[in-house]
């Protein structure tokens, strides 16, 4: 496995930060220094250092000490992910014996999860790993429920936390645990210890939901959880559609890349009818698997299972990522073969599914190991994703960011331009474009830009973006115009949104004193001194 492993992610291993790395490791203030982690605590200060949407303590801490460990190497932290990959094999490897899986075809079911070219994304975008550390604690409750001493199921409870609190998707774990209890346990079910064992998951749930959704929520997001399409019927017309999706990549592999701008569905159009049929058969298979006590029965619900927090049911607005499939395609690998073994078994070919799934290993392997290649370089990854939809208004941006950090302003302007076409409401363009127009001294096209990006706030920017584009604008006016009563305003909004930020005190320090308010200037030096002074991080 470890060979496998290795041999097909080879290749990623010189592959720099991607996407998402920037601000959540690279540019990360929070996890530059372990004495942050004191921090995980404080609402404000948490969601003020980390970078983080929603309260994921585990994960800053697990992201702090790898800082700690690897500093910016991607190499390095591409390593630790595999590392975690492997770990979350072998005992996929164990749940599946467990669960009476014959060693070859576990193996095989475990060796097509290891080099599903899916995953790639996990691997290269390196923050996008909570799926595999959170599926390494999830994994390992999963497997001690099933153990019988006491000291395994409490084990099971802490282990289900600290899943959850790397990735709040794996929240739906107890359901499976009671599915495959009941399911594989027949005649020695037990009711009544079942019910003791998922009311302690379930409080642990509560508990966790009540942690993270009431008590440490983002005190300065003023970011609304929308229904993709405007309404519930809509998000989960999509999610059925995204469900046929998902089962094509599975099978055939192509077309990935890390943004999907994705349809939404509002009526019974032909994409939707074909995928509600595909999901009734899938549901029918379901019954009659349940019914007759089929082995694959759970796995498929497994799959399914671990999709529904994607599914908008509580409204996050996204629609499709190849990231939210690394849990749920453990148990659609195991559930196709134990499926196929059963059709194959009736036509008399049972000894076809392992020289089969051998092929198949091997087409996975290959598309794996070109796949890592896109991820060379920021450009060759975006410039891959535009050549499938051209009209992405995030890959032009994100392509435009490529090129301005390459120092190619000319072409990140003509992008952020094509940006700014597809999509006019969109905020961070006109932000990005507007900090090239001031490195070019066009002061005027600069600041249209910057007010257009606040203008376009609502629903779009995540705090720290317009908290950015804020601090920029108020240097524009003080450094470039000289316009200081215009930088106080903008500076003092930056201030109300992270009050605890201590160079925005610097900022306000040096506008006072020009505006000749001296005693206002002294004191906001002073709080920039005490903030500087308490937070670790610059």
């Amino acid at each position: 496995m470890l060979i496998l492993i290795a041999a097909g992610y080879q290749n990623s291993l010189k592959n720099p930060f991607h996407y998402d790395d920037f601000s959540t490791i690279v540019n990360n203030k929070g996890i530059k220094s372990l004495s942050n982690i004191k921090y995980i605590f404080n609402k404000r200060q948490y969601f003020a250092l980390f970078a983080e949407r929603t309260y994921r303590p585990l994960t800053s801490l697990i992201y702090s000490v790898n800082w700690r460990l690897f500093g910016d190497n991607a190499g390095l932290w591409r390593i630790f992910n595999l590392a975690i990959h492997l770990l979350n094999c072998w005992l996929l490897f164990l749940i599946f014996r467990r669960f009476k899986v014959d060693d070859r075809l576990a193996f095989l079911a475990v060796c097509l999860f290891a080099v599903h070219t899916v995953h790639t994304e996990n691997f290269n975008v390196i923050s996008f790993n909570e799926d595999l550390i959170g599926g390494l604690f999830c994994l390992t409750a999963f497997y001690l429920y099933f153990q019988k001493s006491a000291v395994s199921f409490w084990l099971t409870l802490v282990f289900y936390y600290l899943g959850c609190s790397v990735k709040e998707t794996f929240v739906v774990l107890p359901a499976l645990c009671l599915l495959f209890e009941w399911h594989f346990r027949g005649a020695q079910f037990s009711w009544k210890r079942t019910l003791f064992r998922q009311g302690a998951l379930f409080l642990v749930a509560l508990f966790f939901l009540f942690v993270n959704f009431h008590l440490m929520t983002d005190p300065d997001s003023f970011m609304k959880p929308i229904y993709p399409g405007g309404s519930i019927g809509s998000a989960l017309l999509t999610f059925v559609v995204a469900i046929s999706y998902y089962l094509k990549l599975f099978i055939l592999p192509t077309g990935l890349r890390p943004v999907y701008q994705f349809v939404t569905y509002n009526s019974l159009t032909w994409p939707v009818g074909l995928s509600l049929t595909v999901l009734g058969l899938i549901i029918a298979l379901l019954l009659f698997g349940f019914y007759r006590r089929a082995g694959y029965a759970p796995y498929l619900t497994w799959f399914l299972l671990f999709l529904l927090p994607t599914s908008n049911l509580i409204p996050y607005g996204g629609i499709l990522a190849e990231r939210y499939l690394y849990l749920p395609f453990m148990g659609l690998t195991m559930g196709v073969l134990l499926l196929l073994r059963l059709v194959f078994r009736r036509i008399g070919g049972e000894k076809t599914l392992v020289p089969l799934g051998l092929a198949f290993l091997v087409f996975l392997s290959v598309l794996t190991i070109k796949r890592n290649a896109v991820y060379k370089t920021p450009q060759t990854l975006w410039r891959d994703v535009l050549s499938k939809n051209q009209n992405d208004y995030i890959t032009l941006a994100n392509l435009a960011d490529s090129l301005r950090d390459q120092q190619d302003y000319d072409q990140a302007l003509f992008f952020y331009r094509l940006a700014i076409q597809a999509d006019p409401m969109w905020p961070l363009p006109y932000s990005n474009l507007a900090r090239i127009y001031q490195r070019n001294q066009q002061y005027r096209l600069a600041r249209e830009n910057f007010e257009k990006a606040l203008e376009r706030r609502k629903g779009f920017f995540a705090p720290e973006s317009y908290f950015a584009t804020l601090l920029d604008l108020g240097a524009l006016h003080f450094n470039n115009l000289h316009n200081y009563e215009a930088a106080l305003k903008y500076w003092v909004k930056a201030k109300n949104i992270q009050p605890d930020d201590p160079g925005v005190y610097y900022n306000l320090s040096l506008v006072y004193r020009k505006l000749g308010q001296k005693r206002k200037a002294r004191a906001a030096r002073q709080r920039y001194q005490e903030l500087k002074s308490s937070f670790s991080s610059p």
